[in-house]
């Protein structure tokens, strides 16, 4: 057994025969919280941690006193929650400053430096006001604000909300006694300029000796409506790899998270994540840029297409209109008149 757990065990058991430890409580809460203790220690001695520290903290709820926080401190070191252990620790070198002997103090001063080198750390630097910000799902903003967040090895998510929105969000591994930095901040919609297609040249008429029936499409629009096309599919291609991009993404945070679960997740394996899931995650952010821009742009094309069609489509009209003709009247030598009427 741990040198540690040992010492936590003695002075527990000690402590609680004391008669200091009475307080006010009854005779029967006294035997109810000695037998969750009792219960707690065996627990723990058979590995069954998670049921030690429920009974550790029952026993605590009924007769509270600063040792058990060194009980419950390793339940939570054995459950690798290690913030939480640091947290216990704390409170029973603090709570028990005046009462705490010299062994046992270096004891726990030693178990606080190794979680030291376990805890990992977090550096968030917050640039729009009056957001909320929150890590795996609890509000952290006054603490980012007062310095650094402490948590466990492991995946995080870390996002920030302003008035109802999320700007920011990215899930994220640290590893043991790793200090990252984060800097939250609204990101700059890319401008997106959009050239507009060039007018149609205006051609003069040219006589025509026979308009036929019918009407015959401009060259400007078979030139516009391919061009639409073409942007509609480039939008449609770079939205595809958008997605697969994305899908990248998330296959290496599994890949990392059975490497970290199986204890195959060394420094370098995770620097090459590291390294894959930016490459991959700027990929998807510069192609779905790129979408939009070929979205608006074949939006605008078509707009123009439809514009162009319609103008050379009343042009044709106008153009094939007959005219009317009459000529005057014809005096004939039988004191007739012959008048000519038509259209060509």
């Amino acid at each position: 057994m741990h040198a540690l757990t040992r010492t936590a065990i003695w002075l527990v058991c000690l402590t609680l025969a004391l008669p200091a430890l009475a307080q006010e409580a009854g005779e029967e809460e006294k035997a109810e919280a000695k037998e969750l203790f009792a219960e707690g220690v065996e627990l723990y001695k058979d590995g069954h941690h998670a049921q030690a520290l429920e009974s550790f903290g029952e026993s605590f709820e009924i007769r509270p006193h600063w040792r058990l926080h060194l009980n419950i401190g390793l339940c939570y070191m054995q459950m690798s929650m290690y913030t939480r252990a640091r947290a216990e620790f704390d409170a029973f070198i603090t709570k028990g400053e005046g009462e705490l002997d010299a062994a046992a103090l270096k004891l726990v001063n030693a178990e606080l430096e190794k979680l030291g080198g376990i805890i990992a750390v977090l550096d968030i630097e917050i640039l729009v006001e009056d957001a909320l910000v929150e890590l795996d799902g609890s509000d952290v903003g006054e603490k980012a604000l007062g310095g650094p967040v402490e948590v466990d090895p492991g995946f995080h998510v870390l996002k920030a909300a302003l008035e109802g929105e999320v700007f920011f969000r990215e899930e994220f591994l640290v590893s043991k006694g790793e200090r990252r930095t984060f800097e939250i901040a609204l990101e700059e919609p890319e401008e997106i300029v959009v050239v507009p297609p060039p007018e149609p040249e205006k051609k003069k008429p040219k006589k025509k000796k026979k308009k036929k029936s019918g009407s015959k499409k401009s060259p400007a629009v078979w030139v516009m409506s391919a061009l639409t096309i073409a942007l509609t599919a480039t939008a449609v291609t770079t939205g595809a790899l958008a997605v697969k991009k994305h899908g990248d993404v998330a296959d290496l945070d599994d890949q990392a998270m059975d490497l970290f679960e199986s204890g195959g997740l060394t420094e370098d394996t995770k620097e090459d994540y590291l390294s894959k899931r930016k490459t991959a995650q700027d990929s998807g952010k510069a192609l779905g840029y790129a979408t939009t821009v070929f979205i608006v742009a074949a939006a605008a094309s078509l707009a123009a297409t439809i514009a162009v069609g319609v103008v050379t489509r009343s042009t044709g009209k106008s153009g094939g209109k007959e005219r009317s003709v009459a000529l005057s009247p014809v005096p004939l030598d039988d004191g007739g008149m012959l008048v000519v009427t038509g259209s060509f």
